[in-house]
């Protein structure tokens, strides 16, 4: 009979909190003597009843997995020790059934799937304890920073809920009430309210909580702090290919007579000359670039609608691309998109793209193209005439 193996993996408090320790499971050793009971059949009735001990000697390893939780939250501590204590329980007796002289290979299944679930709660439960305060801080510094990506409903309207803010700080100083338990459909989960809050109950669904974790680096999103420089260098990137389209450059145009700058003091036995024999004027032409801020803007509308429909490409080699939803809300603050509209989230999706697309292109426009001349040159070969 192949051996089955389990090992829980905790995850290290890196704020400085006593991390939670990897375990060698109840499955480990206890299948390794039930092989070993099994290798003779005489020996057989044995080899069960090592099992049988070996497991239960082996729930404590469970036990003493609460004792190296970082206890952020005392009132938590007790629970988490009972919810520990019932896992192992529950993966004892599963194994035990499932490995026996009468285990099945549905057995062995509901025993696989039981230990994978009871491991990937409790790991999540550390996961999150362990992160929760660095992540609250990060929340903190975003929102300090005008970061924070808010919450809207469909209209716009900004949904914040201050009462849950103060239930997960209340976490991690201990001035929550927490209930550690799970909703009508069995997802495990943190109930209960801050005591500096309000009545109404709070939740935080723990698995939600390590997801966001893993596929934002938080809880909660946020603008990065270098988006503004991506936008910038992303939209000239796009913008220089483009340039030939809307900037034109004018030759030959007469300024009349302009002082020689290379010229010295007039000599006095050769007018219009200094010592060296330079002219001191010359008839001066100028040539400049000018850009056309319309032509700009038509022209770049044109290619984020062929090219950006569907969401930005790196096309030009930029170093790096604005995420969408990031750029919507730093175009919010900048006065691009208005600033009542919802959320990236919550925009509709048939034309939130488009109009991103439309107020990133006003942003280029105005921090690429410059309007009026540029680039001026001022040169001349003809000597102007001695006034």
């Amino acid at each position: 009979m192949a051996t089955r193996r389990y090992t829980p993996k905790l995850v290290r408090d890196t704020r400085g909190a006593q991390a939670a320790k990897n375990l060698t499971s109840i499955s480990d050793k206890a299948s390794k003597m039930y092989d070993k009971a099994t290798q003779a059949k005489a020996a057989k009735k044995l080899g069960v009843k090592i099992l049988t001990k070996e497991s239960l000697n082996e729930s404590q390893a469970y036990r003493d997995i609460a004792k190296n939780i970082a206890k952020v939250n005392p009132d938590l501590d007790e629970q988490i020790m009972a919810d520990v204590e019932n896992n192992a329980r529950l993966i004892s007796d599963a194994y035990m059934k499932a490995y026996g002289p009468d285990g099945t290979p549905e057995d062995m299944i509901m025993f696989q799937k039981l230990d994978n679930n009871l491991t990937g709660e409790l790991n999540d439960l550390t996961t999150m304890i362990g992160a929760m305060d660095a992540d609250l801080e990060a929340y903190d510094l975003a929102k300090k920073e005008g970061r924070l990506i808010k919450k809207t409903n469909e209209i716009g309207e900004v949904i914040e809920d201050e009462n849950y803010d103060l239930f997960r700080y209340g976490i991690t100083d201990g001035t929550s009430d927490v209930l550690l338990t799970r909703d009508e459909d069995g997802k495990y989960m943190l109930k209960g309210k801050s005591r500096a809050g309000g009545d109404e109950m709070q939740g935080i669904y723990i698995s939600d909580y390590v997801n966001d974790l893993k596929n934002n680096g938080g809880s909660f999103k946020e603008i990065n702090p270098n988006l503004e420089v991506q936008a910038i260098e992303f939209g000239q990137s796009i913008a220089r290919g483009l340039l030939p389209e809307f900037k034109k450059t004018m030759k030959g145009q007469s300024v009349g007579t302009q002082k020689n700058p290379l010229a010295g003091d007039e000599d006095p036995t050769n007018p219009g000359f200094d010592a060296k024999g330079q002219p001191l004027t010359f008839v001066g032409k100028k040539q400049y670039s000018i850009q056309d801020p319309t032509k700009a803007r038509n022209t770049l509308i044109q290619y984020f609608d062929g090219n950006f429909a569907e969401g930005f490409k790196n096309l030009t080699g930029s170093k790096s691309v604005p995420k969408e939803e990031e750029l919507w809300e730093y175009l919010k603050n900048e006065g691009f998109i208005n600033k009542t509209f919802p959320s990236w989230e919550k925009s509709p999706e048939g034309t939130k793209q488009q109009m991103l697309n439309d107020a990133y292109v006003d942003f280029i426009v105005e921090s690429n193209v410059r309007p009026g001349e540029t680039d001026v040159v001022i040169s001349g070969s003809k000597v102007a005439p001695t006034p």
